[in-house]
């Protein structure tokens, strides 16, 4: 993996490099994208969880060298909306926006990076939503008035007309998507 890695670095700052000596100030992005042979069956994989590894890296290099970087977003092995392009999409795109990077890049993308799907573009931005939230992480600003809330609600109490409850309901406390949580069935 850093043999990979390193090779990709030292390609990004030869170009970065060699921009600038043809054009001096014209502007340089830091991306990288690798792939991974499968050594077992000779097939290029595209979405691998080395993928998000690289993501990170990316970030941190183009900070140290104080360079707008830009990595892929997301993306899936498989062609369907399942739960396997949902669980690999989702992480690439945490990965992809903890990473730091100035611009996500590949929105869209499945089937292992040779398809792009409107319908894709469209789930990327909820799972960027996703990011942003899960990257928030917990909150304990309403800790005493949680502690309070249960003390109220006693055993076998409920927490439905709660005070808390009701000023949390649709504050952004809980994460609320259309894309996510619709019955069975429904387009």
């Amino acid at each position: 993996r850093i043999g990979t890695l390193l090779q990709a670095n030292v390609e990004n700052i030869f170009l970065a490099a060699l921009s600038q000596m043809l054009k001096p100030g014209i502007p340089y992005r830091y991306a990288m994208g690798i792939s991974l042979m499968d050594l077992k069956t000779g097939y290029d994989r595209y979405y691998t969880m080395e993928k998000v590894f690289e993501k990170l890296f990316a970030g941190q290099l183009a900070r140290r060298y104080n360079l707008p970087c830009g990595v892929e977003c997301g993306g899936t092995m498989g062609y369907r909306f399942d739960g396997q392009s949902g669980a690999e999409g989702v992480l690439f795109m945490i990965a992809a926006y903890k990473s730091g990077a100035h611009m996500l890049q590949g929105i869209g993308s499945c089937y292992n990076a040779m398809g792009i799907s409107p319908e894709m573009m469209i789930i990327h931005t909820v799972w960027l939503e996703v990011a942003k939230y899960l990257d928030r992480g917990i909150g304990f600003d309403n800790l005493q008035e949680a502690i309070e809330s249960i003390k109220n609600a006693g055993p076998g109490g409920n927490f439905l007309t709660d005070n808390l409850t009701l000023k949390n309901l649709r504050s952004g406390e809980f994460f609320y998507n259309e894309l996510f949580g619709e019955p069975e069935g429904k387009s």
